[in-house]
């Protein structure tokens, strides 16, 4: 029956790229070749691709339930300050940069507290650490950090339990600007699993009252430059995927979450990178993504067969993927690179060639390469992509936008007063969000021109992505986390 499945998919796949042309005359998409039989995937990925209504009471991982930033319905204010739609604010304890997660109208965050101080820096201050450029001591802190995952009333703010998971000494360095919780958790619900790279611990609580279900240790690893630790989990199919890319022993590990048993595992090749796992809902397949250093590489979620592999990517991931129907969308940065993005097409096998001169030509590019911008500028903040769109954060105060099909720029904006973009953006009912580093967030509206509706602002410095569930949208601040909603909408959740 699986070769059948194979097979079915195989032939499903000639069929997509001998009809491309065919597809361009008549007008025909991808998803029209679907088989029966993918009917039901091909339902899920167009929720999760073309913003169709799901539930969003709950936000359960990273960039929400399709881990891309799509909100839909979008039901939270456009309009924010201290003064206006802030429904609760709570003081943070500890540090992190990690994402809100959101069930059954509790919040769930991760932090590592410290009795010295141990607050992050923004982005400008950081980058004159010597850190930022390969430089200064990379030794771990002689200090115990309590690394605790917390849950909140998500009406009214109200603490409900505080779990320390961990109460030990970080087996890192980190940089000045990045925490020693910068790894979102996730939840099912019932289960919220949260983890700590820098000190290898991986954990599932209860979410009614935090207790501890199971637990795991990873060894720590040494990180590119001694920045620290930062790819967040993905939880899928009653499975929770634990990313971890480093300088010394690169893995993937994928468990069951109701026991902790590892149901498979994969060597990573490379080394440090800071991207988040993402599952490619394509109209064919799911796939897990996982973007290492200098390379893409695609998994079978059950069981673990390696789909397909991109190298000659010349950097480390740190924006995650983000896919626009039966199109990946990706890209790297770093200083000695010219940010360089491309569009990879479903239906990709065997190893595929990134490497620059072999995909500038799109005569004789590899033909599951899509399309490629050898400068796209992109940073560490995720794309996200609306209405065919890809909107691109691109450092400090700057947004590039490009066409998801072809990959021709759209246009270019500065954001007024805009610093630095580290969380990702979100989207819906026809906007952009992008939120930077000082607690302005730039309203925009979606279309092929920059058309900025207005500019919120809460006072605080922010790296988090923010959490959207159901009226409610969630912003994590250094001091605090905030909570944004409508006094209509004051008894919902």
């Amino acid at each position: 029956m699986m070769h059948d499945s194979r097979s079915l998919f195989s032939t499903t796949c000639r069929i997509r790229r001998a009809g491309r042309c065919f597809a361009a005359v008549f007008g025909l998409t991808a998803a029209g070749l679907v088989v029966p039989a993918l009917t039901l995937q091909a339902a899920e990925h167009d929720a999760a691709s073309e913003g169709k209504e799901v539930s969003t009471s709950a936000w359960p991982q990273f960039r929400g339930p399709f881990g891309n930033g799509i909100v839909s319905p979008l039901r939270h204010p456009s309009i924010w300050s201290e003064a206006e739609n802030l429904a609760w604010k709570v003081t943070m304890n500890g540090a992190g940069w990690s994402s809100p997660v959101v069930a059954d109208g509790r919040v769930f965050l991760s932090s590592a507290e410290s009795d010295a101080e141990d607050k992050p820096k923004d982005m400008s201050s950081g980058s004159w650490s010597p850190m930022s450029f390969g430089l200064g001591s990379k030794k771990p802190p002689s200090e115990n950090r309590r690394f605790t995952v917390s849950s909140f009333d998500l009406q009214s703010g109200k603490p409900v339990w505080r779990t320390v998971v961990a109460d030990t000494r970080p087996g890192l360095a980190k940089h000045p600007s990045n925490t020693y919780a910068t790894e979102s958790p996730v939840t099912d619900g019932k289960h919220v699993v949260a983890f700590f790279g820098a000190c290898g611990k991986l954990a599932c609580l209860d979410g009614t009252d935090g207790r501890v279900l199971w637990d795991r240790d990873f060894p720590v690893h040494k990180m590119s430059a001694g920045f620290g630790t930062g790819s967040s989990l993905l939880i899928h199919d009653g499975k929770v995927y634990v990313q971890r890319c480093n300088d010394e022993a690169s893995g993937l590990h994928v468990l069951r979450v109701s026991d902790g048993s590892e149901i498979w595992s994969a060597e990573l090749p490379g080394t440090t990178s800071w991207s988040t796992p993402y599952l490619w809902r394509t109209s064919y397949r799911n796939e897990v993504i996982i973007g290492g250093s200098g390379s893409l590489t695609a998994y079978e979620p059950g069981g673990g067969e390696q789909l397909w592999r991109v190298t000659g990517i010349p950097a480390s991931f740190t924006a995650s993927p983000v896919a626009d129907g039966d199109r990946l969308i990706f890209g790297v940065n770093s200083p000695f690179t010219t940010s360089p993005m491309y569009a990879l097409r479903a239906g990709a096998s065997g190893e595929i060639s990134a490497r620059p001169a072999e995909v500038e030509d799109p005569d004789n590019r590899p033909a599951d390469v899509s399309w490629f911008m050898p400068q796209s500028a992109i940073g560490m903040a995720s794309p996200v992509v609306a209405h065919g769109l890809v909107y691109v954060p691109c450092g400090s105060g700057k947004l590039r936008v490009i066409d998801a099909r072809t990959g021709d720029e759209v246009f270019r904006a500065r954001l007024p007063q805009g610093k630095q973009l580290v969380a990702s953006p979100w989207t819906g009912n026809g906007k952009v969000f992008l939120l930077d580093e000082e607690g302005k967030t730039f309203v925009i509206r979606v279309g092929r021109t920059f058309e900025l509706e207005r500019v919120n602002r809460i006072d605080d410095t922010f790296w988090s992505t923010p959490a959207v569930a159901g009226a409610n949208l969630l912003l994590r601040g250094v001091n605090a986390l905030y909570c944004i909603r409508e006094k209509s909408d004051s008894k919902e959740g």
